[in-house]
């Protein structure tokens, strides 16, 4: 449900001389969710200018992102958490 967004937000703001990818991903589950549960993922701009920081003399950024998903009556159901990775392609 929410491996690929990080990495897919991450290629949207630093633009297609990155590859970003999710290196790993865990996720823990709290309470079982048995209606309709939603997740918000968001990467601030401080977050890209730091990795477009870290990355811009060939290094690569690995950051740790955490997303709650929590049911429609706002009940944390379950804490996702993906490791991102980011090059920047020569």
């Amino acid at each position: 449900m929410t491996d690929p967004f990080f990495a897919i937000m991450a290629r949207g703001q630093l633009g297609s001389g990155y590859r970003a990818w999710t290196s790993a991903a865990s996720i823990d589950f709290i309470t079982p969710g048995r209606e309709l549960v939603t997740a918000s993922m968001f990467l601030p701009a401080d977050q890209v200018a730091a990795i477009r920081d870290t990355t811009s003399n060939g290094g690569k950024s690995i950051t740790t992102h955490t997303t709650e998903i929590v049911s429609g009556q706002g009940i944390l159901v379950a804490r996702a958490t993906q490791q991102l990775y980011v090059r920047r392609v020569v």
